[in-house]
């Protein structure tokens, strides 16, 4: 479903329920840790499942310690072995910078 909402910070940030600086924090990673209802939230609003997986594999104090898939071919391989290696923060701010900004 296309929203031309998600398509500016403010708009996004309406949508999110939150100020455009905590929106801006989020995205640049100055966060340490987003609320997991704002994760939720985003991944459905941006139609962006990853959120919630990376939140779950570097965040969640439950599941941070279960293993995640590491081993494909092709793109999906690339993907996962990047997931591998980054920090939480790090990756959350790449996510969110690409979702927020697809065109950049």
């Amino acid at each position: 479903m296309y929203n031309e909402r998600l398509y500016s910070r403010e708009g996004a940030a309406e949508l999110l329920g939150i100020s455009v600086s905590t929106l801006a924090d989020y995205e640049l990673g100055n966060t340490k840790v987003v609320p997991v209802d704002k994760v939720v939230l985003m991944a459905d609003l941006y139609n962006a499942p990853e959120l919630k997986t990376g939140y779950c594999k570097y965040e969640c104090p439950i599941c941070s310690y279960l293993p995640v898939a590491t081993e494909a071919k092709g793109l999906e391989g690339i993907a996962l072995r990047l997931m591998k290696r980054l920090d939480s923060h790090t990756y959350f701010s790449m996510m969110l910078q690409i979702l927020c900004h697809p065109t950049v």
